[in-house]
């Protein structure tokens, strides 16, 4: 499921903020499934054209995903 957060226009281009959560029911980049639920942030952009989408960026928070899916663990910092 996708929830959008805010939508922006301007001009020619389109910026949309979502957040998404699921379940882990398949492999995802290599980790296999957990069941576990998740939730992650997602903002993308887009340059639309006669009512199309001609070009887009997209960046979802893969490294909160993966921490919930147990598949990444933080390393704790040292400082200096």
């Amino acid at each position: 499921m996708v929830d959008t957060k805010h939508l922006l226009v301007d001009g020619d281009l389109v910026a949309v903020h979502l957040v998404g959560r699921g379940t882990h029911e398949g492999m995802f980049q290599g980790c296999p499934p957990t069941r576990r639920g998740w939730r992650a942030t997602c903002t993308a952009i887009y340059r639309v054209d006669h009512g199309r989408i001609v070009d887009f960026c997209v960046n979802w928070d893969l490294l909160a995903l993966m921490e919930q899916l147990g598949c990444v663990h933080r390393v704790d910092t040292v400082s200096a």
